[in-house]
């Protein structure tokens, strides 16, 4: 298998090559063996909790006291996460003989995970650790952990108080490891066991004694899957831990109810709560209570020794002598001074007992040291006032108590803070929802979520979260995973589809078979992942750990140094008498130097350092959909100065598609594509894939049940093809390089095919059969849309970015100039992907690796940052340090923004910690007294080091104020979203969005419920993206209103000008002469002629001036000869604003349309465009995004169908060239975010102001003799469609007029306009595309449109129809017509006639002039139609642009 990276806290696969993790001891090294004499056997791992560490000094001791037994390889102790690892073998030396010696060092020690050379089935188990102050206790207990044998691996996580233990159920058992945490001194709770088990806790009523106890423990047993029973009778509690694959918890409630006959009752544990949040109250509640007794004495000493004193009548009492020179306040004061040091101060002395017993000193020794010391003191001065008469000291009780006070305060403020670094993995366990619907054979039942088991399956409805992940089975819907992947857009979901525990269904109601509860889900891996990153230490860790290994010490001798010395300076008259205080003597003054030094250094606020930010860091990095594996990923990543790149998938969409085919041998391309295809198909590479699907489009209209032909012999060549015969002909595809291999000769033709396929940054796969060249296909997977931006960027951090790629030099080279990457490295096979990231190593950069398949799992191991993308392969993902959730490139730059900014925070940690203790302790040695008389009394000082340690962990909290740099945000304004297409089939895939809406197989779109985002699906071929699209195209529509112009038509173009190209001929008039062959029904040049407007109604028609035949189709044409006359027009292109490309995109569709060619003619004259623009000096200079096109119909047309006999559209809308311009489109789809949704060309052109108003009197005037008319007609193919559904309504209405297209009367300007101008409201349901027509028509009638879907008109005119709809439509949702059976007509009788009246003159006054296209040579002085809006509108996005 391939090697994998271990995760931090499996931090020796080899001592060899991963180091100690402590610095080495200064002591002889381990046993060694005499000549002759070596061990037998294997070798074996033990990872051993030891408790009692305190500092690195503990750990030193434990580590030579293991090293001295025989048998040890390497021993290396962790004293943060009081943990040893030792390497042994174990026929010379046992786990128990070990954890022996630990103990005689005085420590406990106890066996977390032991590992040898055989296999055995390590489970995990997470548990909750109270009692540890400091980085020392924590490596004791890990220590004493790993020193269990069975025990493979333990961490002790201090910030989190936690222990994640790996161990072997057969050796050791939960009950053990328990017993090991609290032999040293600390108390356990078990949080979970299993890295798949599961616990429950069930409450039983009904249990009378040990009979009904051993009875449900029987039936318990006999299940499948349980894994253990605990009961507790007193509580009528049974605690069962299982594995959730196999049974679950409803189950063992249906058990316990059948053992007793009913007489028992049982239900999910009332009490039970999350476990870590629960232990975080309880230790905050039990720190808050001690601090309030505390206070409760001390306030009173404080005042008998600092304030009452001073207040004349009180003064006399406290001074009142008892016995001898004994006083009533120094009785006082030791009374209530014994509680607070002996009582509340408990946990002090007895963390001093287990640190002192295992020869270490942690922060409690010197608590208990400097509280005693001034006790002890005071007892003393109390005790020689009562037997002495002539005796007269101070007591220094205030000093005790306060300082006991001060730092259970400072310790209830940290557990306070540290909970809050801790909040990441809470708001991860609270996406659980409380209850799920369940669905069984008697309907419907509302269960406790934790009921839900494997199989089951549940109800989603609208706005409830997943109880579990599944696999959706039947209905359609929108999904929110924002709070899993950080992606913030929904995911449209339906049959088939996975869906994540713990997500939002947005809308539509969803039936899901649960596929993962419990520890298995996806939410409880996340979290694990990250709980599992907070415990794992970085290597900058150590240099807290090497420090702690003699801080304490050291501050004990500092401490009696101190007092030593001011000791000897009073006895010895060093410094005048005036420097002591009136209330005291020289000894005390000393006394009270000494343990201000002993109490004011902070051995936690260093211990804190590292792990707090980590933590943070790492649940901030969740949050935005950076999943990073703990503080080593971290700390590498910050220091990344190369980032290497894997080429499919990573910095391209992943999803290649065949653009060409080219064939070389006299076969039909269904023949090619059979033999081709099968050879394939055994393969799980992208591009086998791709191809594969290609051929079903071609062969078969069966696309799910085709049978390919019987494949011998295959074989896959890693990074070059595959070999295979299929049909007794042996064929390879692939590579170049396999032909060459294979001596296989390529011809001429078939190089220039590939030479122009890599020219494109396609990839060219040369298929041979029977050892000639038979074909070559060239492969499309084009450019992640923000991969140069987010390349740019790295390269303004000053980061290398290098592309390796197992594709050919050609395609790899033009992908790399696309993203701007500069070092460019193909062909290369898994193995020496990670031979060059060694080598870029070994010259000295820290290199990440960024990729997604298992070929590059290697390369990721071997890098010193591995990211995987989220969508790949879970070999890669395993492999790797950080996983980007989302997929998204610009992650990388989160990842690594995040990482530096969390080792800032460290570093700033350290140095507050280190100068804190390094300023700290002179003062209160009393440095600065001599000179100015200031001097830290010891409860300031216990303040002082209590504070330390908050600031420590708020400092790290500022983490959780990370944003992401201000670079990606601007990323996100120059457009680089995904690309979005709203409907779309599930058959086909574009270059740059994910798939394309089919032609003739398309039906009904998807509705969506007016100003909100809500999206209900019942059609199963609609894309995922629906969804996803809704959001960001009503994004799009404000961006767009934003462009609104207040220009008129008089106002001059002073530098806003129109530049026009001057394209070849073949690009638009050619197109104009074919009109004749356009449609085999009748000749389209009719429709074409006066510059697009067609056939002229007669002048004297009743409808007035400016009316023509006009075709939707004429908009490119309407358009040109528009801009052609445009007083912006200018012929210098430095004086332009907009560029303009005459393309007739609409028509190149049209004369294709009922044609039986290929894509590849299709497309042809798209790409000879693109590539013709690309050498034109103004597309260089902005990249094209000051051009304009005027395509038409043609994003109607951008599909294809499964029938190749009559393949639909181009794809010029899919090149990446393309997604800069501004393209201009009578239908928005798909929706990208430079396209430009205009109103089709009606049947009126007015030619003056006076025009329109003529026709503006004539419809506001018109006798609406109809309440309801419909032009339309039921395609044959749905009978059950709302159109059907109208028909019938319509015609069995006598206030509903119905006009059937059916025959020619639609194609008839007078009888259209007719129907509406006569008719108060029009329906326009959803349909063909001249539905949109349509809509507009009757919007120049006068008649109020009756929409059925949203998408009809809402998304489409960001210009030309206002954003309040109401104003001038109704809506009514399809799905209550076809499913309720609403009467649309009695529905739209109930409009009030003032509420049709100022609809109407809303659209007749308001809307009318800007949806019509003037005639080319109007003068329109009071109005703008159409085209003055969008010109103007343009004009002004490209001033925006240019400054």
């Amino acid at each position: 298998m391939m090697g994998r990276k271990f995760e931090s806290w499996d931090c020796i696969n080899s001592f060899k090559c991963c180091g100690n993790l402590s610095p080495q001891p200064h002591y002889p090294s381990m046993t060694t063996y005499p000549k002759g004499m070596s061990p037998e056997g294997s070798e074996a791992k033990a990872v051993l909790s030891v408790m009692g560490m305190t500092c690195a000094a503990c750990a030193g001791s434990v580590e030579k006291s293991i090293k001295r037994l025989p048998g040890i390889l390497e021993a290396a102790v962790d004293v943060l996460n009081d943990k040893a690892q030792v390497l042994y073998y174990p026929s010379m030396v046992n786990v128990e003989r070990i954890c022996e010696a630990i103990e005689d060092a005085g420590f406990e020690a106890k066996l977390i995970e032991e590992e040898s050379n055989d296999e055995h089935p390590f489970e995990i188990c997470r548990i909750h650790i109270r009692g540890m102050t400091c980085t020392s206790c924590s490596s004791t207990l890990e220590s004493a952990l790993q020193s269990l044998r069975g025990v493979h691996n333990a961490q002790v996580a201090l910030a989190t108080e936690e222990a994640e233990i790996h161990y072997d159920p057969n050796i050791v058992t939960y009950d053990q490891l328990k017993e090991a945490i609290e032999d040293t001194g600390f108390e356990s709770i078990l949080i979970s066991t299993g890295e798949h088990i599961s616990k429950i806790h069930l409450k039983v009523d009904g249990i009378k004694n040990e009979q009904s106890i051993s009875a449900i423990q029987k039936s318990l047993q006999s299940l499948p899957g349980v894994v253990n029973i605990d009961t507790y009778i007193d509580i009528n509690k049974i605690s069962v831990a299982y594995k959730p694959y196999i049974t679950g918890p409803r189950t063992f409630i249906q058990v316990i109810e059948s053992a007793g006959s009913g007489c028992f009752k049982a239900e999910i544990f009332p009490a039970e709560e999350a476990g870590r949040e629960t232990h975080r109250k309880q230790e905050i509640k039990q720190y808050f209570k001690f601090f309030i007794w505390s206070l409760v004495f001390t306030i009173p000493v404080f005042l008998t020794s600092m304030v009452l004193m001073y207040v004349p009548g009180i003064k006399h009492v406290l001074d009142i002598k008892v016995v001898n020179m004994l006083k009533v306040g120094q009785l006082l004061r030791w009374e209530l001074a014994t509680p607070v040091q002996f009582i509340i101060g408990r946990r002090f002395y007895i963390g001093s007992y287990r640190s002192l017993r295992k020869g270490s000193a942690n922060m409690d020794v010197l608590i208990a040291l400097g509280t005693n010391a001034a006790y002890l003191y005071s007892v003393y001065v109390v005790a020689r006032a009562a037997f002495s008469r002539d005796f007269k000291g101070n007591d220094f009780f205030e000093t005790s108590s306060m300082l006991i006070s001060f730092i259970l305060l400072g310790k209830y403020l940290e557990v306070l803070a540290k909970g809050k670094t801790s909040q990441a993995i809470a708001k991860l366990i609270d996406l659980t929802p409380d209850t799920a619907i369940l669905l069984n054979q008697d309907g419907e039942e509302q269960v406790d979520s934790r009921l839900v088991q494997k199989n089951d399956v549940i109800k989603v409805v609208p706005g409830a979260k997943v109880a579990s992940d599944g696999i959706v089975i039947w209905g359609q819907s929108h999904v929110n995973e924002s709070m899993i992947t950080g992606e913030a857009r929904p995911v449209a979901k339906r049959k088939g589809d996975m869906v994540i525990g713990g997500t939002v269904n947005q809308n539509g109601v969803l039936h899901v078979k649960v596929t993962r509860v419990g520890s298995e889900s996806a939410l409880s891996q996340i979290v694990r992942l990250v709980e599992s990153a907070q415990m794992a230490k970085a290597p900058v860790q150590k240099l807290a750990d090497h420090i702690s290994k003699y801080f304490v010490p050291l501050v004990i001798l500092l401490s009696f140094s101190t007092w030593i010395a001011w000791y000897l300076a009073g006895k010895l008259h060093a410094y005048p008498k005036s420097w002591i205080p009136s209330s005291m003597n020289s000894f005390e003054l000393a006394l009270q130097f000494g343990i201000s030094v002993m109490v004011i250094a902070c051995p936690c606020a260093l211990g804190l350092a590292t792990p707090t930010a980590v933590m943070v860091g790492t649940g901030v990095g969740a949050t935005q959909g950076v999943l990073i594996k703990g503080g080593q990923a971290l700390e590498s990543a910050h220091k990344v100065n190369c980032i290497v790149f894997d080429k499919t998938g990573t910095l391209t969409i992943g999803k290649p598609v065949i653009v060409t085919t080219k064939l070389f041998k006299n076969m039909s391309v269904q023949d090619f594509y059979e033999l081709v295809a099968a050879a394939e198909a055994n393969s799980e590479h992208p591009i086998a894939r791709a191809i594969v699907e290609h051929a079903k489009k071609i062969i078969t209209e069966d696309e799910q049940n085709h049978t390919w032909p019987e494949v011998r012999d295959f074989v896959s060549i890693s990074g070059h093809g595959v070999k295979a015969i299929v049909q007794n002909k042996e064929i390879l595809a692939g590579n170049k390089k396999l032909m060459m291999d294979h001596n296989i000769a390529i011809s001429v033709d078939a190089e220039e095919v590939l030479a122009e396929a890599e020219r494109l940054a396609q990839t060219g796969i040369l298929v041979s059969l029977d050892g000639e060249i038979a074909g070559v296909l060239a492969v499309s997977d084009p450019l992640k849309p923000d991969a140069k931006e987010v390349i740019s960027i790295l390269k303004s951090m000053k980061i290398k970015s290098i592309m390796v790629t197992g594709d050919n030099w050609g395609t790899a080279n033009s992908i790399a100039r696309q993203a701007g990457i500069e070092t460019v490295m193909a062909e290369a096979q898994p193995h020496t992907k990670a031979t060059q990231v060694k080598d870029l190593q070994n010259s000295g950069y820290t290199v990440a690796m960024v990729g997604d398949g298992i070929n590059d799992s290697p390369a990721l191991v071997s890098a010193d940052v591995g990211m995987a993308i989220g969508a790949g392969t879970d070999i890669a993902i395993e492999a790797a340090d950080i996983v980007l959730m989302r997929s998204n490139l610009e992650d990388i730059v989160i990842a690594i923004d995040l990482a530096k900014k969390t080792f800032n925070r460290i570093r700033l940690n350290y140095i507050w910690a280190l100068g804190y203790n390094l300023l700290s302790i002179p003062i209160a040695a009393g440095i600065l007294y001599p000179s100015t008389r200031f001097r830290l009394p010891p409860w300031i000082a216990g303040a002082a080091m209590a504070a330390s340690s908050i600031s420590v962990v708020c400092s790290s909290l500022l983490l959780k104020n990370y944003k992401r740099p201000n670079k990606l945000n601007k990323l996100d304004l120059n457009g680089t979203h995904p690309s979005f297409e709203i409907p779309t089939s599930t058959n086909n895939h574009s270059f740059l969005a994910p798939r394309i809406f089919e032609g003739n197989n398309a039906t009904e779109p998807v509705k969506f419920s007016v100003g909100s985002n809500l999206v209900t699906s019942n059609n199963g071929r609609y894309d995922e993206e629906v969804a996803n699209a809704v959001k960001v195209v009503e994004e799009h529509l404000q961006v767009h209103r934003s462009w609104r112009s207040n220009r008129s038509n008089a106002e001059s173009c002073s530098g806003e000008g129109i530049y026009v190209y001057d394209l070849p001929s073949k690009f638009n008039k050619d197109l104009v002469g074919q009109c004749s062959k356009m449609i085999p029904w009748q000749d389209f040049c009719s429709y074409l002629s006066n510059d697009g407007f067609g056939k002229a109604i007669i002048a004297n028609n009743k409808f007035g001036k400016g009316w023509y035949q006009t075709h939707q189709y004429s908009l490119e044409l309407i358009f040109h000869s528009r801009i052609l006359k445009h007083p912006c027009r200018v012929y210098n292109e430095n004086e332009a604003k907009i560029f303009y490309v005459p393309f007739y995109g609409g028509l190149d569709v049209l004369r294709w349309h009922f044609k039986n060619v290929s894509n590849d003619v299709k497309d042809g004259l798209s790409l000879e465009l693109v590539n013709w623009l690309q050498r034109q000096r103004p597309w260089k200079r902005n990249e094209g995004k000051d051009h304009v096109l005027v395509l038409g119909k043609i994003s109607w047309d951008f599909r294809r169908t499964n029938n190749s006999e009559s393949p639909w559209g181009t794809r010029l809308l899919e090149l990446e060239k393309m997604q800069n311009p501004i393209k201009i489109l009578i239908e928005r789809q798909p929706w990208h975010a430079n396209d430009i949704g205009v109103p089709h060309p009606t049947y009126f052109h007015p030619s003056s102001d006076n025009d329109i108003i003529s026709w503006q009197l004539k419809i506001i005037r018109s006798n609406r003799k109809s309440l309801v008319s419909f032009a339309g007609a039921a395609r044959s193919d749905a009978e059950d469609s709302i159109r059907r559904i109208l028909i019938d309504q319509c015609s069995s209405n006598g206030r509903c007029k119905f006009l059937n297209c059916s025959s020619a009367k639609c194609n008839e300007a007078e009888s259209i306009i007719d129907v509406f101008v006569e008719s108060e409201f029009c329906l326009q349901p959803p349909g063909d595309s001249p539905t949109r027509k349509s809509v507009f028509d009757s919007l120049i009638s006068g008649c109020i449109p009756v929409l059925f879907d949203p998408f009809t008109a809402y998304y489409q005119y960001p210009w030309h129809l206002p954003e309040d709809h109401d104003k001038y439509s109704v809506f009514i949702d399809k799905k209550e017509v076809k499913e309720k059976n609403l009467n649309v007509v009695e529905r739209l009788s109930n409009v009030s006639s003032r509420e049709r009246e100022n609809m109407r003159r809303y659209i007749v006054y308001e809307l009318l002039p800007g949806l019509v296209y003037a005639d080319h040579n109007a003068l329109l002085y009071k109005f703008q139609d159409a085209f003055a809006i969008t010109i103007n509108n343009l004009l002004l996005r490209g001033t925006r642009l240019a400054t």
